[in-house]
């Protein structure tokens, strides 16, 4: 009886032993077909998603490459475009000759019909400025035929030619008027003082001029209370540089308008041009010359940045061509004559 039970018990360790084994085993095996089973799932997933992000990263890379292939093409064709030789009119001929090369510049880009008229008022004028505007060009010449400050605003259409002229100043020359009393002088016959009245027989304003080389201010209108509407002023420094001087004035005594150009002998050295109603049309050319003839000629817009210069060369006396840069120094373009063989 004992020993049957001694094998009882062994038995049922051995029961024990073998479903415990068993559980071990079939865990085991279960658990290493499902890691085998997830890493062969794993990789397939992987190789999917790498060839997606390989094929992905390929196109991002090809459309980078045709943009930067595009702008590269686009800057060279601008770059191509804008440093190119352009072919025009230099102005060699004696009436024209002292055009600015800013102005010469500008003419190059507006319409055949609109380089004739400004060719026709070289011809009777000195020009000292020229801008473009959306549809017009805007000019600065002088005009002998004011007495007061001769100088004239135009603005000539692009579209059509049609010309638009405003005198600096007041310009009324009606001398029979019961309101106007003209005096002269008794040599020249030239006007020295022109007083306005108005209906009620005040003083509307004073003009004067002057004749005195030592004299600075030229000519000056006042209003009925003694202030200053407009001046000319003529400062000879060092017996050679000659600065002529335009002021107008709105009614609180500001400046409303400065034309001003500086001389070394005939050569322009500086104009300046300020409008406090019109700031896009103010700035400056200062001309820089050797033994008489413009080496170069900046032009500055009107808070005084460098906006354009202008270089020239020269050959047999006359312009061979002009150089425009840009405020970096760096070349845009370069004007040639319109023949190949003349200037």
């Amino acid at each position: 009886m004992e020993k049957k039970k001694i094998v009882a018990c062994i038995l049922a360790v051995c029961t024990a032993a073998f479903c415990a084994y068993g559980l071990f085993h079939f865990g085991n095996i279960k658990k290493t077909k499902t890691d085998v089973k997830e890493q062969i799932q794993q990789p397939q997933k992987t190789e999917q998603e790498q060839q997606l992000s390989s094929e992905k990263k390929q196109e991002v890379t090809e459309k980078k490459y045709d943009i930067q292939t595009k702008t590269k093409v686009l800057q060279n064709s601008v770059q191509k475009d804008v440093n190119i030789e352009k072919r025009t009119n230099l102005y060699n001929n004696v009436s024209s000759s002292s055009l600015p090369l800013s102005v010469i510049a500008e003419l190059s880009d507006v319409p055949e019909f609109v380089r004739g008229n400004v060719e026709k008022l070289s011809n009777l004028s000195n020009i000292y400025m020229a801008k473009k505007y959306g549809d017009k060009l805007f000019i600065i010449t002088d005009n002998s035929a004011n007495i007061r400050h001769n100088i004239e605003f135009i603005e000539i259409s692009l579209i059509n030619g049609h010309q638009v002229k405003t005198t600096l100043g007041y310009n009324d020359t009606i001398k029979d008027s019961n309101n106007d009393i003209w005096e002269y002088d008794k040599v020249s016959k030239k006007p020295i003082r022109h007083t306005k009245y108005n209906s009620d027989g005040d003083v509307d304003f004073v003009e004067i001029w002057n004749y005195d080389e030592k004299e600075p201010i030229k000519y000056e209108m006042k209003d009925g209370q003694g202030h200053p509407i407009s001046i000319r002023k003529e400062t000879l420094d060092d017996s050679a540089n000659l600065r002529v001087e335009h002021l107008v004035y709105d009614k609180n005594g500001n400046t409303k308008i400065n034309v001003s150009a500086t001389y070394d002998g005939a050569d322009i050295k500086r104009f300046t041009y300020y409008n406090a109603d019109k700031p896009n049309e103010s700035g400056a050319v200062y001309g820089e010359y050797s033994d008489g003839i413009k080496t170069k000629e900046t032009v500055y817009t009107s808070d005084l940045k460098v906006k354009n210069s202008y270089t020239t060369e020269y050959k047999d006396g006359n312009k061979s061509s002009i150089t425009i840069w840009d405020s970096q120094n760096k070349e845009i373009q370069k004007l040639v004559p319109k023949e190949a063989n003349s200037l």
